[in-house]
């Protein structure tokens, strides 16, 4: 859909596209700039037998690993949602707005041809 103001055309569905490509942006933004998953990680804990031990330094283990590849995901997609937003809005910006084409004017002299009375080519025949 298009509104024409002013010899200019402006396409609603690429303003539209724009703004989505804008709030991407801002999603990514604030993906990247939440809250971490910090754990606080003593390592000190010990208990009367080896057995209690072990498996306890094993589950500080796996859910500190589990962080870390919970804030790498985390990062990925908002890198990932920043630069599709962004290719979105330059995609949808040269569409958005753009000029009317003018109808092209006619030249201010007629334009002499060979049968006005100018002489032929003499390459003419030549194939």
């Amino acid at each position: 859909m298009q509104l024409k103001i002013n010899g200019l055309r402006i396409d609603i569905f690429a303003i539209l596209g724009c703004l989505i490509g804008i709030i991407a942006i801002y999603m990514g933004l604030s993906i990247l700039n939440g809250e971490t998953a910090v754990s606080y990680d003593d390592g000190g804990m010990r208990f009367g037998a080896d057995f209690y031990t072990e498996i306890h330094d094993v589950t500080r283990d796996v859910f500190i690993s589990s962080l870390r590849i919970h804030e790498t995901i985390k990062m990925g997609f908002g890198w990932g949602l920043m630069a599709l937003g962004a290719l979105g809005f330059c995609y949808f910006i040269r569409k958005a707005v753009t000029k009317e084409p003018t109808p092209p004017t006619p030249p201010p002299f007629p334009i002499e041809t060979p049968e006005s009375g100018l002489p032929e080519s003499p390459y003419q025949d030549q194939r």
